[in-house]
């Protein structure tokens, strides 16, 4: 993927910011360490004030990691049955002599694709995608040590995004960059949208253009249910990402292209939940 694109957020804190204390995974989250590894919270991970670091014991333990299974309200685009699962995450081994590791994503409870990551001592950002045609309560999302289970072994994870059914945005010439103080605002329903006091919230005011029916449909579903998004600004910068929801008091596409009857296009106010950082809720 290159370029703008939202995506339906699975789950809240990935950062790992809001835990209230360590050794406590946010909601969604479980750990396979059991008595032969251990997981705690640490600083200085990625941008995050906190981050997870999992170490595992030369114990012969087969798979130590953390997986994140979604139970939630599903953010999942409802009239498709095939779904694109994306996660981005930054991943840090302790160094060549400390194993070997994996993350998967889940297509379904017995099958997963699956990358290596690299163990040279380095935070890395990476970006995975697969297809899923269920989305029960299986992992969708793992990372593990799968391999050098004689070996003690030390890495990191911090700020992990996984999205539901992301779209390729191309916006217009008149893309802006808004923002605005906030405290609690009341969203639709018993929702809140939080940002800390004195802090300017985020977004971005983008019209769209010749979007297909399905896509059309998708963006105002999520504009409906009020779905935390994740918007990747530019997809070549693991920086560059805002958690939002689609803001208006209408549907964001809503109009016909002139002469096109399955092409359309509106007009996306993406509000920032947070100041800038991935700590949401």
């Amino acid at each position: 993927m290159s370029g703008y694109s939202l995506g339906a957020l699975l789950g809240t804190n990935q950062s790992f910011d809001d835990l209230p204390q360590a050794g406590a995974l946010p909601s969604g989250w479980q750990s396979s360490a059991f008595d032969q590894a251990s997981f705690f919270l640490v600083a200085g991970v990625h941008s995050s004030a906190w981050g997870l670091v999992c170490h595992a014991f030369s114990t012969g333990l087969a798979q130590p990691g953390f997986s994140f299974a979604y139970g939630g309200t599903q953010p999942f685009f409802s009239q498709v049955q095939t779904h694109t699962l994306r996660a981005r995450f930054w991943f840090r081994a302790g160094g060549a002599d400390s194993g070997s590791y994996t993350a998967r994503l889940w297509t379904s409870s017995l099958a997963a694709n699956e990358w290596v990551l690299p163990a040279d001592g380095m935070l890395h950002a990476f970006d995975l995608a697969g297809l899923v045609t269920s989305h029960g309560l299986f992992p969708l999302f793992q990372v593990a040590r799968t391999g050098g289970h004689s070996q003690t072994s030390t890495w990191w994870l911090d700020d992990v995004l996984v999205e539901a059914d992301p779209i390729p945005l191309v916006p217009g010439w008149d893309l802006k960059r808004t923002g605005r103080w906030m405290g609690y605002a009341e969203r639709s329903g018993s929702a809140k949208m939080f940002v800390g006091a004195g802090a300017v919230a985020q977004g971005f005011q983008l019209s769209l253009s010749w979007l297909s029916d399905s896509h059309a449909a998708q963006l105002n579903e999520w504009w409906q249910e009020q779905h935390r998004l994740v918007f990747h600004e530019n997809s070549a910068d693991p920086e560059a990402v805002m958690i939002c929801r689609l803001g208006g008091s209408r549907q964001p596409v809503w109009k016909r292209v002139t002469g096109e009857s399955d092409r359309w296009e509106g007009t996306l106010t993406l509000e920032g939940l947070t100041g800038g950082e991935l700590s949401f809720r």
